[in-house]
């Protein structure tokens, strides 16, 4: 299969060289000078020639082009490339090339369609958050004039506001227009009041001093009212009385009862909705709740959206089968309360899978069925009827003999069932809606060898007398197997099978087995009137299984030689059959006992993380590799920590241990070995001292470089003797071809293993890759693998070559997932993913540091003014948060060109990857809606579907998100921001969470990681905090610490909790 084609750009090609190399590139292209520029469709690698200044001479570079930076692939014959292994241009002039004439250097068609009008960008808002505002800005504080007949206002879908103002805070307002004339924007405005004018501010723009508000904006503008809290009013009704703008935590309680019996109606309920308070005043509805207007107050009541208005007004009856898809509605689930009263509470609601029952009459000419499922004493039949939905209330049956107890009809496991009685051949009985039919001698035959032994080990089979008379007539020829060391040595098996029947009555040789299944018979009549029955399709399997194992010669059905190595592969295919005598040496004993986890390890290992040291020992004391593809977040770094450590503490180690993981990852990993593993000594080989580190290799015990520096100084670890070679991220070498490959492939260790979270992305031939790394040659050639492999799984789906494929690698791959430890971890995993500045991120850090020093200390000491030093410190400290996570969030007064500003973001991709190719869901949070937009923007790039919630989110638009996240599987990602998203939301279809920015108070967090850890969360939810190592953000982290109860228990704001900071606590933020 070839490599997935990326849709080139510029500025992606400017991320891969930098924007001076593209630069230079697009010199040597305009300049004509690139010429012959094509694809291999095999190799994903860009071609072509660079003709010299002279004229005469040519370069040839060659460019991969990958999203992932630490994928690109990029060589060419000039010496800074050969030398240096630098990203040259004449390499990237290779893309250009490409998208300025198209397809193999042919010119863009002059006739191509002009593109579609770009839709403007709506003008920047005049008003900015107070603690984002840039210095100068001007304060601002508004108030809203309401209608006086409000309520009628808000029936009529639309209402008149009239603006008011002042420059400061707590003095009277003024009108709108007399204290913003004659200002220059931007306004710095407190967060909830900043929002509500960005929302009418877009249809009126710049903002007048009266604005008609419509019913779609009616939940936004008075929701960022409601974050205002229990200040001063900032809206009233005309002039006359002030409303406090509030939201209630008090949820609308759904009461279900359940309805005696009648001869008329049986199992009904009666549903209504109670009102959730008692406060008096008029409803108002809307799209996501109500809102209570009384008293002085405009309180907004969650959960009660239009789905529901009808059963505020009356009572409703319902069946008891459709109870489980009412709760389940998004409009109730998680958000509002329910009360069950004793009868309906009592219902048991039990989800079991059925038991199967099958029927069978016929002759050799022809078989009828009928397939049933049952749950209890019921059962239904599957055949001549539609299955119910699994959202259809009618999958809920009553038991045939317990009152209130329903079963859950398993819809998945009766149309698995009636795929394996498709695959047997059945068809559709005409005229017998309840029956299925099977013609034809030889189908029915194959059909009593093959299939019917596997019904009566799944199923329960009953016969009609006559088809019981012909079974007895019948004899199935079972293999009886014998694996034992051939002659010679252990390196060899040998493997022999003879073929008889169970009670030995009926014996066929070799040849006789081979020569029916050569002319496709799958049975033969005996002198004695029985019919010995072959079980073709396994007979084909094992054939199949001995050609894997690349026999000595041509394997015969009696006999075969094979090398040991394929030991586990024969194993692990015949465990589960009768028959086998297995006498030869067992290589991958999954009983021997592990060595004991070393003592000076500082680390509890869980049950499964133990297990996965142990099998790593395992696989090395049988002289394997193996891949430990282990979900992200179970341990894989912890656990090979622990095999390394404990092979170092038995004198196992033949010489140190290399891991060769991508750039970002290295410093985690010397994070980690100095944290678990301070007994092994650890040399990151990165940077300019790494070659004389290298040539002192043999006094450490591990060593950690990158695939960028390992195809780099690949000839310096030739010389080496390694214990383990570890990859982590092995997707790096997925491409045979690639660089990367063949550098780890050229390193010389007593063993190898491989640690991914994702060990096969976009083919069969990936998994090639890594095991022709660990083991080579054990998968074969990798013709003869996409032969006997990827073709047929891929092209055919056939069944039997995956099987094998499973069996053939599953003793060399161990992969547990979080539900599959569930028991063992906790149901909130939470970690930090720690990232790198780029060298320009971290200049321009610097430069905002020392600014933000200086200016908040001018406000320090006796004679500074507090409330101007806590300004400068929030300033400052908001800058530098925006530094760590992109350079395109700062305020510049000119938009810049950046190279790299944003390791952070590509920090989140290689995690969000990760987590979809699990077929994880994320929500990922960020306080910079700004940030979000980028985000938004790469998600894009690469055909990621994902939903967007933040302030300007409309009511109707924001519920549409959610059901859409929350019903759609095919959406992966939601984005968020904190304080829009941070609470009041169900989210539980995500089971990982990404906070791409710390926030002071870790409550806030966990608030928002609640979003998909709570009631009706069936999975382990995983929560990464986004760090930039050596910033302010760490620092963040120290502090919420240090803090915490003090911050939870009193749940401090961003200003509130720096103006309790010491002088030493502000000089330890921006210390650098």
């Amino acid at each position: 299969m070839a490599p997935p084609t990326l849709s080139l750009t510029r500025d992606h090609l400017a991320r891969i060289g930098g924007w001076p190399v593209l630069k230079e590139a697009e010199a040597l292209v305009n300049g004509g000078r690139v010429e012959g520029v094509e694809l291999d469709p095999a190799t994903g690698f860009l071609t072509g020639k660079v003709r010299l200044p002279s004229g005469t001479a040519f370069l040839t570079p060659r460019l991969r082009p990958a999203f992932r930076l630490s994928e690109v692939e990029a060589v060419c014959s000039c010496r800074p490339s050969r030398e240096g292994g630098i990203v040259c241009a004449h390499a990237i002039a290779l893309g250009l090339a490409r998208l300025k004439h198209g397809t193999a250097g042919e010119k863009a068609s002059p006739s191509a369609a002009p593109s579609a009008p770009q839709q403007q960008p709506p003008p920047p808002s005049l008003f900015v958050p107070l603690d984002e505002a840039p210095p100068g800005a001007e304060p601002l504080f508004p108030s809203f004039l309401l209608p006086l007949q409000f309520a009628e206002a808000w029936r009529g879908n639309r209402m008149r506001i009239i603006l008011e103002a002042a420059a400061e805070e707590g003095k009277p307002s003024q009108p709108w227009d007399a204290v913003v004339r004659g200002k220059k924007p931007p306004f710095a405005v407190p967060e909830p009041l900043c929002t509500a004018l960005r929302i009418l501010e877009k249809k009126n723009h710049p903002l007048p001093g009266i604005v008609v508000l419509e019913s779609a904006d009616f939940d936004p503008f008075f929701l960022a009212l409601a974050q205002t809290g229990t200040g001063s009013p900032s809206a009233s009704l005309g002039k006359k009385e002030a409303v406090r703008v509030g939201r209630s935590d008090v949820v609308p309680i759904l009461h279900v009862t359940r309805l005696p019996d009648t001869a008329q109606k049986q199992n009904r309920l009666r549903v209504e909705l109670l009102s959730p308070t008692a406060e008096v005043g008029e409803w108002l509805p809307s799209a996501t709740g109500r809102w209570l207007l009384g008293n002085g107050r405009l309180t907004f009541h969650p959960g009660a959206g239009p789905a529901l208005q009808s059963l505020s007004k009356a009572p409703t009856e319902i069946g008891i089968a459709e109870l489980p898809h009412l709760l389940q509605l998004p409009s109730i689930a998680g958000k509002i309360e329910v009360q069950l009263d004793a009868a309906v509470a009592a219902i048991e609601w039990r989800e079991s899978r059925p038991k199967f029952s099958v029927f069978l009459d016929g002759t050799l000419n022809a078989l009828v069925c009928r397939l049933e499922a049952h749950y209890g004493e019921r059962g239904f039949p599957l055949l001549g009827r539609p299955l119910p939905k699994p959202s259809d209330p009618a999958r809920w049956i009553a038991d045939a003999v317990t009152p209130g107890l329903f079963h859950g009809r398993q819809i998945g496991t009766e149309t698995a069932a009636l795929h394996d009685l498709a695959a047997a051949g059945f068809q559709a009985a005409p005229g017998n809606s309840d029956m299925a039919k099977l013609a034809g001698e030889r189908e029915i035959i194959a059909f009593l060898a093959d299939h019917l032994p596997e019904w009566r080990r799944e199923w329960e089979v009953e016969t009609s007398p006559r088809l019981a008379s012909l079974l007895a007539q019948c004899r199935t020829i079972e293999p009886t197997i014998r694996v034992s060391s051939a002659a010679g040595g252990n390196d060899w098996l040998q493997v022999e099978t003879s073929f008889a029947s169970r009670d030995g009555a009926v014996t066929l040789s070799p040849g006789e087995v081979r020569q029916l299944l050569d002319t496709g018979r799958t049975h033969k009549r005996l002198a004695s009137g029985a019919i010995a029955l072959l079980p073709g399709k396994a007979l084909a399997e094992w054939q199949a299984t001995l050609a894997d194992c690349d026999p000595e010669s041509e394997a015969s059905l009696g006999s075969a030689r094979v090398e040991s190595r394929y030991a586990p592969y024969l194993a692990e295919t015949l465990k589960d059959r009768s028959g086998v005598t297995w006498t030869a040496p067992s290589v991958l004993n999954a009983k021997a006992a592990a060595p004991a986890l070393p003592a000076s390890l500082d680390a509890v290992l869980r049950p499964y993380q133990k297990e996965g040291t142990a099998w790593l020992h395992r696989l090395t004391a049988g002289g394997f590799g193996g891949i430990l593809a282990d979900e992200m977040g179970l341990g894989k770094t912890l656990q090979t920590l622990a095999f390394l450590l404990s092979r170092k503490e038995s004198g196992s180690a033949k010489g140190p241990s290399l891991v060769v993981a991508p750039t970002g990852l290295l410093y985690n990993w010397q994070r980690e070995a100095a944290r678990f593993a301070p007994g092994l000594k650890t040399a990151l080989l990165h940077g300019p001292d790494r070659h004389a580190m290298l040539a002192q290799a043999a006094g450490y015990d591990l060593l950690l470089t990158s695939y960028a520096l390992l195809r780099r100084d690949g000839d310096a670890y030739a010389p080496l003797a390694l214990d383990t070679v570890i990859l982590d991220e092995a997707q790096h070498i997925k491409n045979r071809f690639s660089q990367n490959a063949q550098a780890v492939k050229r390193l010389r260790a007593a063993q190898r293993l491989i640690l991914t979270g994702t060990p096969l992305e976009n083919s069969l031939l990936d998994l090639w890759s890594m095991f022709d790394f660990l083991m080579p040659g054990y998968l074969g050639p990798a013709k003869a693998f996409r032969d006997r492999y990827e073709t047929p799984i891929t092209k055919t789906d056939d069944g039997p070559a995956l099987k094998r494929l499973r069996r053939r690698i599953h003793p060399f791959l161990l992969r547990r997932t979080k539900a599959d430890v569930a028991k063992e971890i906790p149901d909130r995993i939470e970690s930090v993913a720690w990232c790198e500045l780029s060298a320009e991120q971290r200049e321009t850090y610097q430069a905002l540091l020392e600014a933000g020093r200086r200016e908040v200390f001018e406000h320090s000491g006796k004679q500074g003014n507090a409330a101007k030093r806590t300004m400068a410190m929030l300033s400052a400290l908001t800058r530098l948060r925006q530094a760590a996570c992109h350079l395109d969030l700062l305020p510049l007064p000119k938009e810049k060109k950046w190279e790299e500003p944003s390791a952070k973001l590509d920090t989140l991709f290689d995690l969000l990857e990760e987590a979809v190719d699990g077929g994880h869901r994320l929500l990922v949070f960020s306080q910079f809606t700004r940030f979000l937009d980028l985000i938004e923007a790469r998600l894009k790039a690469e055909g990621i579907a994902f939903c967007r919630l933040d302030g300007s989110t409309s009511p109707l638009a924001r519920q549409a998100e959610i059901d859409r996240f929350q019903g759609d599987a095919a959406v992966p990602v939601f984005l968020i921001s904190l304080k829009a998203g941070g609470a009041g939301i169900n989210l539980t279809a995500a089971d990982t969470v990404v906070h791409c920015d710390p926030w002071w108070n870790p409550a806030a967090e966990d608030q928002a990681t609640a979003r998909a850890h709570r009631i009706g969360q069936e999975k382990v939810v995983t929560s990464y905090k986004l760090i930039a190592r050596g910033t302010v953000e760490e620092k963040i982290l120290q502090l919420q610490e240090k803090k915490r109860d003090l911050v939870e228990k009193t749940l401090l704001g961003e200003e509130a909790l720096l103006s309790r900071l010491t002088q030493e606590e502000w000089e330890d933020l921006l210390a650098g």
